[in-house]
């Protein structure tokens, strides 16, 4: 990485005064990990000495480490306990933020995480920090618009190209205003379920969040919702096969739709 400025929490470093850096010597050369590193079980086939994958799966999150010190155009390039302080505040949360790095290869990608970080001294003064980001999974996100569309009739469709790097499904988020009474059932052209949601009024707001066991209703309580027949606790899916990538959703009734979800971006630091 050759950046010399980050974005985290809506806070750039360089307006803290600080800079990423190399603190002492350096070959130039590293290995970086570009995240999504997948562990495999194995079994050999009997009589054969081929390995059979049985399982894979993501055991760690993606964690990055790198230096950082004062802006070269100020007077004193040591560092004071107000200004760790600052830092540690800023960069050292409990709870994950956004994070991006301003280099023009990573204009679309950013992770989710927190930092530790340390400080670096030389002849017992501080000349800067380490810092670890820790990402909250194992790899990063592509920036993604937010798609709105009007359905103007029944049976109308909305698609969607799923530019994930990671074949398989990943759940989006809806926010759908009807604009006709009756049954909503919203199906998708890449797999064989079919989300049912019965009893819905013109106006009415329904919220479909992927980390929420029910959906929301701008008129009807939770209880009304997971009543017997209203709901069938299917969600809809964001799929993508090594072949294809195009979800076609077909809507039941007339209404408007906000679309969004979080792309995995396959990339390292």
């Amino acid at each position: 990485m050759y950046a010399i400025d980050f974005t985290y929490a809506e806070e750039t470093l360089s307006d803290h005064g600080f800079m990423i850096c190399t603190i002492g010597s350096s070959s130039g050369t590293e290995t970086v990990s570009s995240g999504s590193d997948i562990t495999f079980d194995t079994v050999k086939a009997p009589n054969s000495n081929e390995f059979s994958f049985i399982d894979s799966k993501y055991e760690n999150v993606y964690s990055t480490t790198y230096q950082i010190c004062k802006n070269q155009d100020q007077s004193d390039n040591y560092v004071n306990s107000y200004e760790e302080s600052a830092l540690q505040r800023w960069l050292s949360r409990k709870e994950p933020h956004k994070f991006k790095v301003d280099q023009p290869e990573f204009y679309d990608s950013y992770f989710m995480g927190s930092f530790s970080i340390k400080k670096v001294e030389i002849t017992g003064r501080g000349a800067g920090f380490e810092l670890t980001f820790y990402a909250n999974a194992p790899f990063a996100y592509k920036e993604f618009e937010e798609i709105e569309a009007t359905i103007t009739e029944s049976n109308n469709t909305l698609s969607i190209y799923d530019i994930s790097d990671e074949i398989g499904i990943l759940c989006p988020n809806m926010t759908i205003t009807l604009a006709e009474d009756g049954d909503l059932t919203i199906s998708n052209s890449m797999d064989n379920r079919t989300l049912i949601l019965n009893g819905c009024v013109s106006g009415e707001v329904i919220t479909l969040d992927s980390k929420a066991e029910m959906p929301s209703s701008s008129v009807r309580t939770n209880t009304q919702l997971g009543a017997n027949g209203v709901f069938n606790f299917y969600y809809q899916r964001v799929i993508n096969t090594y072949e294809e990538q195009e979800n076609i959703y077909t809507f039941s009734l007339a209404c408007n739709v906000v679309f969004n979800y979080k792309p995995i971006k396959k990339v390292g630091l």
